[in-house]
């Protein structure tokens, strides 16, 4: 097959498993997420760059959140959140097809079907970009572009934490490293007061201990067990590529010192977005060896049709999913310019595990504004997320919360859903009726008037 062609598929495949990604990751997290960053909207809505620049959400620095901030305040549509993600996701393929690498195309289909990549690819947090940025950097390493490089490692310390420490490494390890680690280190220099009193504080090292055998069972649900087959390969390309082998390794041993001190979660697996670029280039020059290529593109093909298929078996439940279109058009029908709508979803898996799906969103259009109602105020943000649609507040809850009782609109509705068992423990608004059902889905609107719900 003609290289451009080969590369074409690759790109293809690429953007069809990512895109079938973005239109799963529209759920309760989406907003959740953005909730973190709505004070870079206002920071940035009222010029105040200085604080911008300085705000670090939880352990994470400012630039994804500056990014964000932007696109929020341009136009504040979780649409563009999950887009501007989905193609962060989509360069980092792209650069790692256009590096110098003898077999880069394996290693660009290696990346575009990993599926760690895949996982987090349509996040509304900064792993995407982390993971465009080290792919750049890479690019840039082997185009013997050290000025770039230097840039791409400043502005992957920005967005990570170990977008500063692999990149750095790979720097390191290249013919040019001086000139770039004094180049990335300018850059990266506001940044660590910051960077050592999140590392030095206590309140920061709170994440539970590693359960070893919790955390493999949970990989292989979530990741297919393929990197067990890849991990021989991955390391045969780091003893025959020893500096990136480095680059790898070294990444690795900062991960797990950073799970030993409690700082990052052992039962999450987002740090493993930094490892992947490094481990596609150690993979595809393990062993030119004709067989063994033909043996990785089965796998890759094989491992990739398996996420779509299970994406698109999502896709396709959400679509189907009559109950959920009742009750929301009932709700939309029924509602006014000042109603608020509560979404209360069941109990899902931990926020980490991304297979979680919401047919009740699916039927709210990602593509309209949604803004914060309290954005020019304070720390309400975090209550339920509040966001102002067509008119109304929209609120998503993951567990009942006493907030939902005393609630400022005069007419609220909530919709349960995603095992509503618990629904006796939603607190009643003071203008709610009963519980109207749409299957296991229920509806509570105002007891009287337009949109009243019917009794159980």
């Amino acid at each position: 097959m003609k290289p451009r062609n080969r590369a074409t598929l690759i790109l293809c495949f690429a953007l069809l498993l990512r895109g079938l990604r973005m239109l799963c990751r529209w759920d309760e997290w989406a907003l959740h997420y953005a909730g973190y960053y709505q004070p870079m909207v206002r920071y940035l809505s009222g010029g105040r760059f200085e604080e911008a620049m300085n705000t670090w959400t939880g352990l994470h620095p400012p630039l994804y959140g500056i990014v964000h901030g932007a696109i929020s305040w341009a136009y504040s549509a979780p649409g563009l959140w999950l887009l501007f993600s989905t193609l962060c996701s989509l360069v980092a393929v792209v650069a790692v097809l256009h590096s110098r690498h003898p077999q880069s195309w394996l290693a660009a289909l290696l990346l575009a079907t990993d599926p760690v990549q895949l996982h987090y690819a349509a996040e509304v947090s900064n792993y995407p970009m982390l993971a465009a940025l080290i792919g750049l950097a890479w690019w840039a390493r082997s185009h013997q572009r050290w000025v770039l490089l230097g840039l791409f490692g400043a502005l992957g310390a920005w967005t990570h934490i170990l977008g500063g420490v692999v990149i750095g490494l790979m720097a390191l390890t290249s013919t040019f490293r001086w000139r770039t680690l004094l180049l990335m280190g300018a850059g990266v220099a506001p940044l660590v007061p910051g960077a050592l009193e999140i590392l030095t504080d206590a309140g920061h090292q709170r994440q539970p201990p590693l359960d070893f055998m919790a955390s493999f069972s949970d990989a292989i649900r979530r990741f297919s067990p393929s990197f067990l087959f890849l991990l021989p390969l991955l390391l045969l390309g780091a003893y025959k590529q020893r500096s990136m082998g480095a680059v790898w390794g070294c990444t690795a041993l900062f991960w797990i010192v950073m799970v030993a001190l409690g700082i990052a979660a052992p039962h999450q697996f987002p740090y493993g977005i930094a490892l992947s670029v490094p481990a596609v280039i150690l993979i595809a020059g393990a062993h030119p060896h004709q067989l063994l290529t033909r043996g990785l593109v089965a796998l890759c093909l094989l491992r990739g049709a398996w996420v779509g298929a299970l994406d698109t078996t999502r896709l396709g439940v959400m679509w189907f999913h009559t109950d959920a279109s009742s009750a929301v058009a009932h709700v939309l029908a029924s509602t006014e310019s000042g109603d608020a709508i509560v979404l209360v979803r069941g109990l899902s898996e931990q926020d980490d595990d991304k297979r979680h799906t919401s047919a009740i969103l699916w039927r709210i259009p990602p593509w309209e504004e949604m803004r914060d109602p309290v954005v020019e105020r304070t720390p309400r943000h975090l209550i339920g997320n509040p966001r102002r649609w067509r008119s109304r507040i929209l609120y998503t809850f993951d567990q009942p919360r006493p907030i939902i009782e005393h609630l400022e609109a005069k007419r609220v509705f909530t919709i349960a859903y995603d095992a509503a068992t618990h629904r006796d423990d939603i607190p009643r608004h003071p203008s709610q009726g009963d519980w109207q059902w749409f299957g296991e889905i229920g509806v509570r609107g105002p007891s009287s008037g337009p949109g009243a719900s019917a009794p159980d």
